[in-house]
This record gives C-alpha cells, sequence and structure tokens, in this order.
C-alpha cells in the first residue's frame, strides 16, 4: 500500500504538469510583437463614462460611479455588505512573517481569492475607468480630476443599497451544477448563481442525461484516487466519497456538513483525503488552519478563511476536542457574520467553504457531532 506521502508527492507532480495561469477580470495582456504591422489597424481607445462632481449634487456622481463599477469587465463584486474583487494569492518570499499574527492560516500559491476594496483602492479603480471632472473657477469651466475621496467614501458606505454590481457568492475553479441540475462549465461569471469560475482548463462535456453506465463508469474514476487509503469500512469508504462530490458541489449548495477524517496513528493519509478534495475543486491543496484548544482564536483563524472565500479548509492535526459555536453556525446557515482581522467590525458573507478536520482519534464535541460526516 502507497503511504501517504507518496500520495502527497502524486498530488504536487499532478498540480505542476496541470498547472495554468490566471488573469483577473479586466487585465490587460501583453502585446506580442509581430513582425509585419502595416496592414493591422490599432483598436480605438476606450471611450471612459463621464462623471461631473458638481457641488450639492454628489448624490449624481455616487450614482454614476456605482453604474461603472457595475461593469462586469472590470471585475469589481458585491459580496453581502462589501465590494470585493477576486486576487491571485502569493506567499512573500523576502520576509520572515509570511502570515497575519493571530490568523495562522497558510493557503497555496496561486490560489485565487477575495479581497474586499479599501477607500484608497476603490479612488484608483474609479480613476482608471472613469473620466472625473469639477468645476475649476480660474478657467471658468470643467476639467478633469482624480475620483474625489468623498465619492468612494460614500459608494462604501451604502453597504449594498442601491448597489447595482454583479453579486458574488463565491469564486471556484472547477465546474460545478446550477441549483436546476445544469452544469456550470464557461468560464466567467454566471448571474444566475453568483459564482466566478476562473481558469483556462477544458473540460469535459457532461452529457444532460447520462446513463447508469456512464454514472458507474465516473464512480470508478472518482474512486481511484482513494483506492488504497486504509479504510475501516465501506461506510467509511462512502464517507470520503462525499467529500470528493461535496467538494465541487460545495459553493452550489446552501450549507454541507463538516467532514472529519480521524485514525488510530500517523501516516496513514489523513491529510491525503482533505488534499485529493480540493485538488478536484480548485487544482491546488486545501487551505490549512493551525488548530487551538482557544475557541475565540480559533473564530479567528476560521474567519480570516471565510472572509478570503476559501473554497476548502482543513482543521489540520486537531491534538484536543475539537469546538466552536461559529463552526455549528457555518455549517447550518447560508450567511454568517465574521470579525474582521485588526479591527472591531463585523462582516456578513456568505457560508461557501466545505470545513473539514484531521486528527488523530479526534474527537469532536456537542452540537458539531450532528453536524459532521
Amino acid at each position: 500500500m502507497p503511504s501517504a506521502t507518496d500520495g502527497h508527492d502524486q498530488l504536487d507532480a499532478f498540480m505542476r504538469a496541470t498547472a495554468r495561469p490566471w488573469s483577473p477580470p479586466g487585465a490587460v495582456e501583453r502585446p506580442r510583437p509581430v513582425e509585419i504591422v502595416s496592414t493591422l489597424q490599432a483598436e480605438p481607445p476606450r471611450v471612459k463614462p463621464l462623471i461631473k462632481v458638481v457641488k450639492r449634487e454628489i448624490h449624481r456622481a455616487v450614482n454614476q460611479a456605482v453604474a461603472v463599477l457595475s461593469n462586469r469587465d472590470f471585475g469589481i463584486f458585491s459580496r453581502a455588505d462589501e465590494l470585493v474583487r477576486p486576487v491571485t494569492h502569493r506567499t512573500p518570499s523576502q520576509t520572515l512573517t509570511v502570515a497575519k499574527q493571530g490568523e495562522n492560516v497558510s493557503r497555496p500559491d496561486g490560489s485565487v481569492i477575495v479581497t474586499a476594496l479599501t477607500e484608497a483602492a476603490l479612488i484608483e479603480v474609479l480613476t482608471e475607468t472613469a473620466l472625473f471632472m469639477k468645476f475649476n473657477l480660474r478657467v471658468n469651466d470643467f476639467v478633469p480630476c482624480d475620483c474625489p475621496p468623498e465619492v468612494a467614501k460614500m459608494v462604501l458606505a451604502r453597504k449594498g443599497h442601491n448597489w447595482t454590481m454583479p453579486r458574488l457568492k463565491a469564486v471556484i475553479s472547477a465546474p460545478t451544477l446550477r441549483h436546476d441540475g445544469t452544469v456550470l462549465s464557461e468560464p466567467g461569471y454566471d448571474a444566475d448563481t453568483g459564482l466566478l469560475l476562473v481558469g483556462e482548463r477544458l473540460w469535459r462535456h457532461v452529457p444532460e442525461t447520462p446513463c447508469k453506465r456512464q454514472a458507474m463508469d465516473a464512480l470508478a474514476v472518482l474512486s481511484e484516487p482513494i483506492a488504497a487509503l486504509p479504510f475501516e469500512s465501506e461506510s467509511d469508504r462512502a464517507a470520503a466519497l462525499a467529500l470528493l462530490i461535496t467538494s465541487v458541489l460545495r459553493p452550489s449548495l446552501k450549507t454541507s456538513p463538516m467532514f472529519a477524517v480521524s485514525a488510530p496513528s500517523a501516516g496513514t493519509g489523513k491529510s491525503l483525503v482533505v488534499d485529493v478534495a480540493a485538488v478536484m475543486a480548485t487544482g491546488r491543496r486545501a487551505a490549512v488552519i493551525t488548530p487551538t484548544p482557544d475557541e475565540a482564536e480559533l473564530e479567528k483563524r476560521i474567519g480570516a478563511c471565510a472572509l478570503a472565500g476559501d473554497p476548502i479548509l482543513s482543521v489540520d492535526n486537531v491534538t484536543h476536542i475539537l469546538r466552536s459555536d461559529q463552526l455549528c453556525q457555518m455549517l447550518t446557515q447560508d450567511e454568517v457574520q465574521v470579525r474582521v482581522l485588526g479591527s472591531s467590525k463585523n462582516v456578513r458573507i456568505p457560508a461557501t467553504s466545505l470545513i473539514c478536520a484531521t486528527g488523530k482519534n479526534l474527537t469532536v464535541y456537542g452540537d458539531l457531532n450532528r453536524r459532521t460526516i
């Protein structure tokens, strides 16, 4: 039987072989040099929408700024009460500390997460995408200017009120099912579900009405990565298959239970099961949370992953009794309140992360038992 280390090595080799670059929406690709340009016509420059900032009518400028941000090509989305945009996570390589103090979350490079737009970031985006003009008494006419800070502040202060930006539920890296059973496989934003599918991979076509033979063949392919793992019974193997399926379907589900992987000894592949599910859904390993018996501290770490929109998070190698009221809420509510690290404000966000826990002789406490497979 292959060891868990061999399995991780195989996963790493697979991810390196299938990795594909991803550019956030609105990114401009550098033009490639060509030898013959005399017959090519340059594309006309994009005309920026005009926004005039007039005293005592600033609300009109705010409405126009919201309309500009509603263009999906700019890659700005509303997520509950915040404006966010997807970014590619890169671990700092020139610093001794690679995670925020108290966060204790590690995620693989290349993971696509979401970040909230600050006032300064929104000023930059609006200045780049729109032409702002203010009246100048010296020339007695309107002149170009940067986006005024008060406009950005008022856009953010609306907290969802009169926002027309596309609503983002989650960022996904693999096809999934919509609520009506149809397959979401086209890259880009899907307005029906609020899901943003990123990546440039080519996916196999899924038949509209698959037959039983096709389903059995798919099950055989799905079971192959975990076939050699030492499950105690067939019910345990079925639970692992449920984890693999749920990893892809989680963004389209309102709620999902937690998956706990326990074993009596080390090196049996507990983390490998979670990583197989994560690679299926994202092409990368799961985001890992360092466990702690301090429930308040654990909530901060889980909240940091939820804010970033990590699709799969693993509380790895738990050595104590696992308990958390916040975990119970995230497993039964479609929206949760989480505290932003370094501040006293709470943010309401969709609960779309698939939560897993691993540990030697793992013990789950209280109501969390009823919410765990």
